[in-house]
């Protein structure tokens, strides 16, 4: 049977937002931290996306895959988490690198005209490597 584990990082001694905003995330005390944002940015440049027509649908649908070229992403340091987009963080697919977890789900705090002034959490990438049957599956 194959058995799989998660992967992630297993200490945080410091966040680096590579966003182009400052980010603010209420921690469980309800204490309000800001990571500000830094000069470098986390881009993911994307390949044009290819339109299909199918059949009884009146308009092109657009397969999209979330893969391309990320730059401004700094190699792993240990210790080191870095925050950038939701899409840089799927196509880097790295235990190093999250992004805001900014859905009314997550318990985001969005302003009168629904933009999000703060998070409560940030998500990881959901990444797992097979193990031997052996190992726990910890």
């Amino acid at each position: 049977m194959t058995r799989y584990k998660r992967i992630q990082v297993d200490h945080v001694e410091k966040f680096v937002n590579l966003c182009e905003n400052d980010i603010t995330i209420i921690d469980q005390t309800g204490k309000r931290i800001t990571l500000p944002a830094t000069q470098n940015v986390a881009r993911l440049t994307t390949p044009m996306p290819e339109y299909s027509n199918i059949p009884g649908c009146p308009f092109p649908v657009v397969t999209d895959e979330i893969r391309g070229t990320i730059s401004g992403l700094p190699d792993p340091e240990p210790g080191v988490v870095y925050i950038t987009s939701y899409l840089v963080m799927q196509a880097a697919l790295r235990p190093d690198v999250w992004c805001p977890a900014t859905g009314n789900h997550h318990g985001a705090v969005k302003d009168e005209k629904r933009r999000v002034v703060a998070v409560r959490a940030f998500m990881q990438p959901f990444i797992e490597e097979e193990i031997d049957g052996d190992e726990d599956n910890g």
